[in-house]
C-alpha cells in the first residue's frame, strides 16, 4: 500500500511539472503581473477587531467580545479612530499635567 501512495504522489507531481512547464501557449496574459488584492473583508474585520481591543487594553478599557463587535469595516475603522483619538487626548491632558506641576521646566534656559 506504501508504494501506491508513493507512486501516485510521484505521478502527480509529474503532472503538476509538466503542467507548469506548457506555460499556456501564447496567451499574453501570462506574462502579466499578478495583483495582489489585499486582504478581504473578513481579514480587515478580524485585524480591526484586534486593534480594538488592543486600543482599549492601551485605555485600561476591558476587551470587548468580537461577536459583539459589528461586522461592517467602516464601523471597525470609526472605532479604530475614535480609540485612538481617546488615546491622543488622553496623552495630551497627561502632558498638560505634567507641566502645569512643573511651571518653571517650560521656561528654564531663558
Amino acid at each position: 500500500m506504501k508504494s501506491w501512495k508513493y507512486l501516485t504522489l510521484v505521478g502527480l507531481a509529474a503532472v503538476s511539472l509538466a503542467l507548469a512547464g506548457c506555460g499556456g501557449g501564447g496567451s499574453d496574459t501570462a506574462d502579466a503581473p499578478v495583483v495582489d488584492p489585499g486582504p478581504t473583508p473578513t481579514e480587515q474585520i478580524a485585524v480591526l477587531q484586534e486593534q480594538i481591543n488592543a486600543l482599549r487594553a492601551e485605555l485600561d478599557l476591558d476587551p470587548v467580545d468580537i461577536d459583539n463587535l459589528t461586522s461592517s469595516v467602516s464601523d471597525l475603522r470609526r472605532k479604530v479612530a475614535d480609540l485612538m483619538q481617546q488615546i491622543d487626548d488622553r496623552k495630551k491632558a497627561e502632558a498638560d499635567e505634567k507641566a502645569a506641576a512643573n511651571p518653571t521646566s517650560a521656561t528654564r534656559g531663558f
